[in-house]
């Protein structure tokens, strides 16, 4: 066979055994995560391998959200271990002054969350509006800060370490009631490996590559 012929074959094996191992490692994360959504499933992408270039790729998109770092970023920790980066409500919090330098950001028992178990957008988004308009304009804009908290169903405030209470974004009610955690800060945010992601490669290269390069040679020897 020509140089080209096999390294034609190379780069189909290679470029199949991505797909698979792309498809093994959301199967993956079906097990490893609770209700993945598809925006995460969607991020694991590959890259195909060409007559050029003879290697294929399998990886999680460095593609950065408009709010949240990218997935490569938040996955990261999943995957390796360790502390993970900071999203955009902390970001968001963080420059109004009410998180503390280095602090994370967990759902505390008010937090409405979505079907994949993930807090709500527009209860993110209320937090934001509240905490930025109170940094902003303070008690003094009480019009506006009263048509956020109907909106909002009760005044959200944020509460920072060293006081009596735990420090967190709190939700009571309009008349200054029932007052109830949405978030809770935290000083560290740390993951134990959830993905074997690497290990799950390996294992899908193993099983599909050889064979597919022995099927490729098989079928052009044939010709």
């Amino acid at each position: 066979l020509s140089k080209r012929r096999v390294a034609s074959v190379a780069a189909g094996a290679l470029t199949r055994t991505a797909v698979a191992g792309r498809a093994a490692v959301q199967r993956e994360m079906a097990t490893a995560f609770d209700r993945p959504t598809p925006f995460t499933l969607s991020s694991v992408r590959y890259r195909e391998a060409t007559l050029d270039r003879l290697e294929s790729e399998v990886f999680v998109s460095t593609e950065k959200g408009p709010r949240n770092p990218s997935p490569a970023v938040v996955l990261k920790p999943q995957v390796e271990g360790g502390r993970r980066g900071f999203k955009g409500l902390e970001l968001a919090l963080r420059a109004a002054g009410a998180l503390p330098q280095g602090w994370y950001v967990t759902p505390g028992a008010g937090a409405r969350l979505d079907a994949y178990g993930n807090v709500s957008r527009g209860l993110i988004t209320q937090v934001i509006t509240q905490i930025r308009r109170q940094a902003q304009f303070g008690p003094r804009d009480r019009r506006a800060t009263l048509r956020t908290v109907r909106k909002a169903g009760g005044t959200i405030f944020a509460v920072k370490p060293g006081g009596k209470r735990q420090p967190g974004v709190y939700i009571a009610d309009v008349v200054g009631r029932n007052v109830t955690p949405i978030f809770i800060f935290v000083s560290r945010a740390t993951y134990r490996k959830r993905l074997a992601f690497d290990e799950v490669i390996r294992r899908e290269v193993v099983r599909t590559l050889p064979g597919l390069i022995a099927q490729g040679l098989g079928e052009s020897v044939g010709r």
